[in-house]
């Protein structure tokens, strides 16, 4: 299980977490995401970067082993 999300300021992402190779990502529109194995330089500089949504398309989407773990839920109107 990944550590603690913290806020991401970010219009794409909204919070992250990392421990041991499972980066955890929360986006902004609800879905909740486990990447796999990715290592912590890319975790590191992914919260570094200065375009958060950017960097998660070119280095880490599409590139590592993931679990989606949740979708958003809506109220019912």
């Amino acid at each position: 299980m990944a550590a603690q999300r913290k806020p991401i300021l970010s219009s794409v992402l909204k919070s992250a977490s990392y421990e041991r190779g499972v980066l955890e990502i929360e986006f902004q529109h609800g879905d909740l995401y486990r990447y796999f194995d990715v290592p912590a330089e890319t975790a590191d500089a992914l919260l570094a970067s200065e375009s958060k949504g950017q960097y998660f398309s070119k280095f880490i989407r599409d590139r590592y082993r993931f679990q989606k773990i949740r979708r958003p839920s809506f109220p019912d109107h």
